[in-house]
């Protein structure tokens, strides 16, 4: 503290993660007062506070990276682990201050002060023979003191002071299960004094040891012993203290403890794995054993496997030869009977090049999956629970729940342990469960775990994993209070969950978010506290993932993964309470649309995106936006040419400039930057409708009367005794629109043929669109920033057709003063007595002959020339080889598809989508756009017409 400001903590509770060690889970000193050494005071104390507790071990976790602290926490005793998986620190100054053999050493010097030990940023330990040996040294003015520590065993292997040295070791490091093996007592005397050592062996794990011995040292001496190592039944975890031969040894009568971890074996590593992602019956296949040599010699396996109701072996007896500490794969032909869980117990037979002959079993467990199958089974590493082409496993190493698709060891979702609280523990995140149960439900199948809490006297906690076919995992907690009182504090639960994001898409302040930059998809960088629906997703191309959560639940991020807080509160003596779920979908839902309703359980039409860096403009002002949580550092460089430098002291999540106004009707506004490590550019499109009044004119053509609308920049034609369609589409005097007009004739595959631009709807064709009468008018629509737009609306309500008999059908096209620029939105009116579901519908564009192609492309669709169809992107440009004019076509935000065809007689565009309407209802669709010029809107602009919402300027159904 300095004053009543806090600058630094430090966390210290017990390590599940291992026995025999506290831990410091967090440290923190404000940066303003770093280099003030408080990091060290927090540090020394929570050692200070272990050795008080009588602790032998402190442990903690880095980054390899870490720089600055590495040489603080080695100064304060640390060691750092060399391994692959993590950067983990042990610290052994508790079992060294706590050693009786050392004691009057430390009374009169200060171990920090007199350390000798030499600091270096990288992993710690000396390598012999396998063993990894940490060293601790000393001089107070020519006093000495060396003591080792061995990695695995977490205990003293040596000391050595000015008087004496006693050290520990074993023959070998990895030792194959079943037999016995030396260790050795080294004794040198330095002191010319005789110097009395008491050895006393003690039994740990899987060792068996009971030696006791008495011997004076004169000079040196080596003593030696026989310890038996039994059988092992599981693979030691990198994680956990080995078993170790624990020797108490009294030196002239003052005790110390010394602890040598091994590595136990059995023969061999026998695994068993399945390839690919489905398995079929009936057809020929192969599995594989993999086979790892535990022997330091060559050693000859035979392999007695056998078959049961899923396989049928076409060899069960395999003999191979491995060279010492070798490995091999052996392929396995079966035929499967069945889908289901394979776990044989397989009889090994090992010849050792020694002549020494072995015999061990060992169970191997691998799921054969398929379409329709739902089982369970267990193996060395996890419990697994299978649905259709799904799984998920239950880690026996830390309780984590891993579902997936494609059995691999890593997985986009990971579901880590639990925690009960408040105050959270860490207590299961090595516990096993007590009970491991199975069952099948409503086409799922259930894997439940339960688990006895310690911290919290006499409750259980069960995990209750429910697996469906399609790839969802609906993940809930049942807390079992089997006290005979009420709990006296409410009961949370703490649910971690890893989450690979990937192109997230989540909604905030109410707007949904669209990541795409993989680069802005950290957890922190983003600030739960803005969530406003409970669901995210992952848009991962083969399998999407998302994940759901009740909506009053606590949802947070933190730097690499998120939690859910779920409140119980008190539970009764004798009874349960039971969580809501949260879901997480490998792939059940293609798409965040269809999730997003899965989560709130209602069907929405598709929202409006926006980006994580969002430039809006208006007639005066642009401005970036940044939705992140942090705030921007670096350069912007606006559409003014002004140079905006931040940093994060300014607290700035936007920029904002004054701009010049502009004089042309469209222009893009541009800002450049380079923010937070990431240098881009974001458009803008800035609509500047001019003063110009949009003319409505009738006139009579070619014997019928029309309809004409222009706002100087382009015209629009429509005629109601013609047909429900604009038949004419002039932008600077060029027409665009083919059509029939004045009369339907028949064209191609189309009989009648209208041409031009209109709204279809499946179900409905020409001939009928033409039986019923249209009305056609001005029509008026207001966009969301409040301009007005004017244009033509064609009213059609259905009176002929048996079917869609009362369906109102009314088009809008409508356009701003001097801008090249035509919106299309339907109104639906929905009287018919029956529900639409997912019908199809269109805006079908009927365009002279010239080409097609997609926004960004080369390649063009020649119309004219033959016949064609072809899927096409939002953003399609138009054009032809008799000028340079070019027409593009935006697709509205709601489509589902934008197509092309053409033949030697039509070139058709259509913008398909969908809708689902109960009767009595409406519907206002999303506009599409069609923009008369040359200079090809960016991506950013084309999301900003997408994003236009129109309401009617008035109500008028018919």
């Amino acid at each position: 503290m300095d004053g009543d400001a806090v600058v630094g903590y430090c966390g210290l509770c017990e390590y599940r993660e291992d026995e025999g060690a506290l831990y410091i889970p967090l440290l923190n000193v404000r940066t303003d007062y770093h280099g003030q050494k408080i990091g060290k005071l927090l540090v020394l104390k929570a050692l200070e506070r272990a050795i008080e507790l009588k602790w032998p071990r402190l442990d903690l976790y880095t980054w390899a990276g870490n720089t600055k602290a590495v040489p603080l926490y080695k100064k304060c005793g640390f060691f750092w682990e060399d391994r692959d998986d993590t950067t983990h620190l042990m610290n052994f100054m508790p079992t060294v201050l706590h050693t009786e053999a050392v004691a009057d050493y430390f009374s009169h010097v200060n171990w920090y002060d007199a350390s000798t030990r030499v600091i270096e940023v990288t992993p710690d330990g000396y390598k012999d023979n396998d063993f990894t040996y940490f060293e601790y040294k000393w001089d107070a003015d020519g006093d000495t003191l060396r003591m080792e520590f061995e990695r695995t065993g977490r205990g003293l292997r040596t000391i050595e002071t000015n008087d004496y040295c006693i050290s520990v070791s074993i023959e070998n490091f990895k030792l194959v299960c079943d037999t016995g093996y030396t260790v050795k007592y080294h004794m040198k005397n330095k002191s010319g004094k005789p110097l009395h050592f008491e050895l006393k062996g003690e039994d740990n794990k899987l060792i068996q040891y009971s030696y006791e011995n008495s011997i004076t040292v004169e000079d040196e001496a080596v003593v030696e012993a026989v310890f038996h190592l039994n059988r092992v039944e599981e693979e030691q975890s990198n994680w956990r203290t080995h078993p170790s031969i624990v020797t108490y040894v009294l030196i002239n009568g003052k005790k110390a403890k010394f602890a040598v971890g091994i590595l136990p074996k059995l023969p061999a590593k026998l695994s068993g794995i399945v390839p690919g992602s489905q398995c079929f019956i009936d057809e020929e296949s192969v599995f594989y054993l993999d086979l790892e040599n535990n022997f330091d010699e060559s050693s000859i396996y035979t392999l007695s496997i056998p078959e049961n109701e899923l396989l049928s072996l076409k060899q069960s007896s395999f003999t191979v030869s491995v060279a010492p500490k070798g490995k091999t794969s052996i392929a396995v032909p079966y035929i499967l009977l069945k889908h289901g869980f394979y776990a044989p117990i397989i009889e090994v037979k090992v010849e050792r090049a020694s002549g020494q002959n072995q015999h061990f079993t060992k169970q191997i467990g691998i799921g054969f999956k398929g379409l329709g199958a739902r089982f369970y089974g267990e193996c060395d590493d996890y419990w697994h629970i299978y649905n259709g082409l799904y799984h998920v496993n239950l880690s026996k190493f830390d309780n984590d729940l891993i579902p997936g698709r494609v059995s691999k060891n890593s997985q986009k979702t990971i579901v880590m342990y639990p925690k009960l609280g408040k105050p959270y523990s860490s207590e299961f995140s090595k516990r096993k469960p007590r009970l491991v149960e199975y069952k099948e439900e409503d086409g799922a199948i259930v894997l439940s775990a339960t688990y006895e809490s310690l911290d919290f006297k006499n409750i259980e906690l069960i995990s209750v994993s429910k697996l469906y076919a399609e790839g969802l995992m609906e993940q809930s907690y049942v807390v079992r209070n089997k006290n005979h009182s009420d709990t006296v504090d409410p009961i949370w639960i703490y649910q971690p969950i890893y989450h690979n994001l990937h192109k997230p898409v989540f909604v905030m302040n109410d707007q949904v978010v669209k990541v795409d930059d993989p680069a802005s998809s950290d957890y922190g960088i983003w600030s739960s506290s803005n969530l406003t629906e409970n669901w995210l997703f992952s848009r991962y191309e083969s399998y999407p993932h998302g994940i759901s959560w009740p909506q009053d639940a606590n949802i947070h991020f933190e730097s690499w993964y998120m939690y859910v807080e779920l409140e119980l509160g008190h539970i009764q003596a004798n009874s349960e309470l039971i969580t809501k779920p949260v879901y997480y979908s490998i792939g059940s839902y293609q798409s965040w649309e269809e999730f997003r309703e899965f989560t709130l359980r209602k069907t929405l039409r598709k929202a409006a995106t926006v980006d994580d860096l969002l430039l809006q403009t208006s007639d005066s002002e642009i401005k970036l936006v940044d939705r992140k949580a942090g705030f921007i550092q670096g350069e912007v460089s606006l559409q003014n040419g002004e140079n905006i430098s931040l940093t994060t002291a300014d607290e700035k999540r936007e920029v904002r400039a004054l701009h010049e106004k502009e004089t042309s009707p469209l222009s893009t506004l541009i800002a450049e930057y380079e923010i937070n490590g990431v240098k881009d550019s974001k458009k803008g499109l800035h609509i500047n409708p001019t003063n110009q009044a949009i003319s409505l004119q009738k006139e009579v053509r070619d014997g019928v009367e029309i309809l004409v609308i222009n706002n100087g920049e382009l015209s629009i034609a429509a005629a109601a005794s013609f047909y429900p369609a604009l038949f004419s589409l002039k932008i600077r005097g060029k027409e665009w629109l083919d059509s029939s007009f004045p009369t339907l004739q028949p064209r191609s595959w189309w009989n009648p043929w209208s041409g031009g631009l209109r709204f279809n709807l499946e179900g409905i064709n020409y001939k009928s669109f033409a039986k019923e009468k249209t009305g056609v008018g001005e029509g008026s629509l207001i966009d969301h920033e409040g301009r007005l737009w004017k244009g033509i609306k064609l009213s059609t309500v259905f009176a002929e057709h048996e079917s869609y008999k009362g369906l109102g059908i009314h088009q809008y096209f409508v356009m701003l003063p001097g801008i090249p620029l035509l919106a299309s939105v339907t109104k639906i009116v929905q009287n018919t007595g029956m529900y639409f579901h997912y019908k199809d519908w269109c805006t079908e564009g009927k365009f002279k002959l010239g080409w097609v192609k997609n926004a960004g492309s080369n390649r063009k669709y020649i119309g004219g020339k033959s016949e064609l169809q072809t899927t096409l992107s939002n953003h399609v440009i138009i054009g032809s080889k008799n000028d340079d004019q070019l027409l593009q076509v935006i697709s509205d935000r709601e489509s589902v598809e934008v197509e092309a065809y053409m033949n030697k007689e039509v070139m058709l565009v259509n913008i398909w989508g969908e809708i689902q309407m109960a009767n009595e209802t409406k519907f206002l669709s999303a506009p599409s756009f069609l923009l008369g010029s040359n200079e090809i809107l960016s991506t950013d602009e084309v999301q900003d017409l997408q994003r236009i919402i129109f309401k009617e300027a008035k109500n008028e159904d018919n």
